[in-house]
């Protein structure tokens, strides 16, 4: 049984009757990855796989019980495409083999198949993976070359490597989020990160193009912002004495951006101190730890910082999120329903323009006439412009090459 959401395919063997079922996944692999034999192994067959494409690439979410995997020479005759595929192991423990080597893979590590030749995988017990397939011509690899790579573990020790991993149990996660061709760069930084990867096992990094060179350092610059967040000493010397490059190159990479380096940092530090304000968890952690836990031990420029940003210095922030409306100098401040930057600009130009109507020295006018000025309750505003917002905005984007306040993050445009 195939559904469709999103442009998700998925598919379960359980839904097969159990006699057809492993000649049901043959027919599900082809259509999804490519023709493979199956061979259950142990009790009876269970297995799940989502796919979707995502600009070049298609990505592949799988978990199932025990089995032996085959592509033969036979099913390549038939069916060769020119592609390439990584597997990541996830959960569980498979066994992988091509051109005469043999790897297992433990969770978080991947390698590289060429589907153009045999391969064989063995898989001993439920496990849970991510597959990403492309074409072959995309990554900077002699064809001589492309043998010394195959069924070669990729550590998340080394860092190109870890961002693919990274990335690729991402997408595999939401892949509701991320999938049906919403933005064909996730395929292109894929491309990037997994170039730089196999050019620097082969010493060959020279080689790949500057433009996928520089989309990786930038992934790499932000994923080691984010893990750093909350230590103070994050500056630009820092990040690039740790990248091998100097500050002004890395202030160079940013000029395309929509922001530079330390604007950045400090969203992202603000951005991760509000989520801390707003977790009913930590409800009894001070404000000033809350900012030093993300990198601003001055509690007062964490206070100025925050409510430039905000609009609320952060304790009250916290109050009025929480649902107390809190009265001061005759005004309503904005309530629980949501931090969107466009709703609150909406709301004070209301209130604004509701200012400047009722201003002294305006010609009387009887109570009732003027009660036609009230500005409704913020909740109600906030409301209504949430659900008019949310009904308009349509699905979430991604944007690219830099994902705010995560290297993979989904965000909504205002």
């Amino acid at each position: 049984m195939g559904g469709h959401a999103s442009m998700i395919n998925q598919f379960r063997a359980e839904d097969e009757p159990a006699k057809t079922r492993v000649d049901y996944w043959q027919h599900v692999l082809a259509n999804t990855l490519a023709p493979y034999q199956i061979r259950s192994v142990g009790g009876s067959f269970r297995s799940e796989v989502r796919q979707t494409a995502m600009g070049s690439v298609t990505v592949l979410d799988l978990q199932g019980s025990a089995v032996n995997v085959s592509r033969t020479s036979d099913l390549i005759r038939k069916s060769d495409l020119g592609l390439c595929k990584i597997d990541l192991a996830i959960g569980g423990r498979g066994v992988f083999e091509q051109d005469d080597r043999q790897s297992a893979l433990m969770p978080g590590e991947f390698l590289l198949i060429d589907l153009s030749r045999p391969s064989h995988v063995t898989i001993d017990r439920w496990h849970q993976g991510a597959i990403v397939m492309f074409p072959r011509a995309l990554l900077p690899v002699r064809h001589n070359e492309m043998r010394e790579l195959t069924a070669v573990r990729f550590s998340p020790t080394d860092p190109y490597a870890a961002l693919v991993s990274s990335l690729v149990a991402e997408l595999a996660r939401h892949l509701d989020a991320y999938g049906g061709d919403r933005d064909p760069r996730i395929g292109t930084a894929f491309i990037d990160l997994l170039s730089l990867a196999v050019a620097t096992r082969l010493d060959r990094v020279p080689d790949v193009p500057a433009d996928s060179r520089q989309n990786a350092m930038m992934l790499r610059i932000q994923a080691f912002i984010e893990q750093r967040l909350g230590d103070p000493g994050l500056s630009p010397g820092m990040i690039a004495a740790a990248h091998h490059i100097s500050v002004r190159t890395l202030h160079k990479l940013y000029e395309a951006e929509e922001e530079t380096i330390t604007a950045s940092i400090r969203r992202q530090r603000l951005e991760r101190s509000r989520q801390d304000l707003l977790d009913p968890g930590l409800g009894d952690r001070p404000v000033s730890a809350v900012g030093a836990r993300w990198g601003f031990p001055d509690a007062a420029a964490f206070s100025r910082a925050f409510r430039a940003a905000y609009g609320l210095p952060p304790a009250e922030y916290r109050a009025t999120r929480a649902g107390v409306l809190r009265g001061r100098g005759g005004e309503r401040r904005l309530a629980v329903l949501g931090a969107d930057a466009c709703v609150r600009a909406v709301v004070a130009r209301r209130r604004a323009r509701h200012r400047a109507a009722i201003q002294p020295g305006r010609p009387h006018r009887p109570r009732a006439a003027r009660q036609q000025d009230h500005v409704p309750h913020d909740a109600v505003v906030v409301s209504q412009l949430r659900r008019a917002h949310c009904h308009d905005r349509g699905p979430p984007t991604l944007r690219a090459p830099s994902w705010r306040a995560s290297p993979f993050r989904v965000e909504h445009d205002c």
